[in-house]
């Protein structure tokens, strides 16, 4: 294939390798656009590009949108074979993910037409709270976290795959995400597969933190919301009213980044222009060791990463519907869409995402406004310091 409109290239490793090869035979003298046809672009890896892959400021890289089309380029894949079925006295649509029983794929997120759908959670509405901390004191410092915690009555049950089961604890300015490993119905004790960051209470004075619970297979009740047990591989969703299989397009999340520019200090990425695309269909997990990141969840891979790179032309109207459950990552100011989405902030990088808009669900508090993230950004003015 040429990549021509007739015999398009089928990745997009191939367009950008293409324009390697032309700026070796005939250099970077007119400015390049790729366009992406209209639809889902799945990847089965991030699109990476380099210093080589730069353009110049008469003659810029572009990736585009053809025409008036829709392209979304995609960290996920498409869930099929639905059948009816029935849990918790529910009428369900169910279906099998081999690689989910296998252990080679996990998803805590899933999206239904382009918008996201909930894992179950309980309670539906607010939060619960913690009664004690077994192992704080009085001198117990702010920064010592816990791996256990005493539950109010009628807080936990055994449930099924208790293990896979979620305590999300709002405590200090932190989100903690902590497993759980055991529950003790005599004692209310729920012994945690990690230890928090922090301790667990919702300020200094050491009153215990609120704290909802996802994945819990009992919990499926209410339209939206959907469950996948990781030992079988199966997933569950309770469709919203007029949802059919036939008529919808599931997708789970099976890549943490999309897109990653990878420059370096003396070699930064430059004049490469996004326009018209979507990015959308990301996971995000944090390190195996941790429950939360002190500050920004700076370790936690960004959908659209953005590293050592010069600030040229912008990224203009890229639309990054980046879905993630964690404290915001994109260290841009942007202009976000939704209730929540905090407006436009002008900044020393606003031409980097001049026309940029960030597109959510935004039903609860613990979804973010932003999802991207740039590392060691430097601002370079022509002629002028750095």
């Amino acid at each position: 294939w040429s990549g021509t409109k007739a015999k398009p290239f089928a990745t997009h490793e191939a367009a950008r390798n293409a324009i390697r090869q032309l700026k070796k035979t005939k250099g970077a003298d007119k400015p390049v656009t790729v366009y992406l046809r209209g639809g889902n672009h799945f990847l089965s890896k991030p699109f990476v590009l380099k210093p080589q892959d730069s353009g110049t400021e008469d003659c810029p890289v572009t990736y585009a949108a053809y025409e008036d089309e829709t392209p979304v380029v995609s960290g996920g894949a498409p869930i099929c074979g639905w059948e009816p079925a029935t849990l918790n006295g529910q009428k369900v649509w169910a279906t099998d993910v081999p690689e989910v029983k296998r252990g080679k794929w996990y998803f805590a997120q899933l999206f239904v037409d382009g918008e996201r759908r909930h894992r179950t959670r309980t309670p539906k509405d607010g939060f619960l709270q913690i009664a004690e901390l077994p192992d704080m004191t009085a001198e117990t410092h702010w920064g010592a976290g816990q791996n256990r915690f005493r539950c109010n009555p009628g807080e936990f049950e055994q449930w099924h795959n208790l293990t896979d089961v979620e305590v999300c604890a709002l405590h200090l300015w932190a989100e903690s995400r902590l497993p759980v490993a055991a529950y003790d119905e005599e004692t209310g004790i729920v012994d945690l597969q990690k230890t928090s960051h922090f301790r667990l209470t919702q300020d200094h004075a050491g009153v215990g933190s609120l704290y909802y619970i996802e994945n819990v297979r009992e919990a499926l009740s209410k339209a939206g919301e959907w469950y996948l047990e990781r030992d079988t591989g199966r997933l569950y969703y309770k469709p919203l009213r007029g949802e059919s299989p036939e008529s919808v397009e599931v997708i789970a999340p099976r890549l943490a980044q999309v897109v990653r520019l990878e420059g370096t200090a003396t070699r930064p990425v430059s004049n490469i222009r996004f326009e018209g695309i979507t990015f959308s269909h990301t996971e995000w997990w944090l390190p195996e060791d941790m429950s939360v990141m002190s500050q920004a969840a700076v370790a936690v891979p960004a959908a659209v990463q953005l590293d050592r790179r010069l600030h040229g032309l912008p990224c203009g109207h890229v639309r990054h519907r980046v879905h993630r459950r964690v404290q915001p990552q994109l260290r841009l100011p942007l202009r976000a869409d939704g209730p929540g989405g905090g407006g436009r902030e002008d900044g020393p990088w606003q031409r980097l995402h001049d026309g940029c808009r960030l597109r959510d669900t935004p039903r609860r508090r613990d979804i973010p406004q932003r999802g991207g993230r740039v590392d060691r950004a430097e601002q370079r003015q022509p002629g002028g310091p750095q």
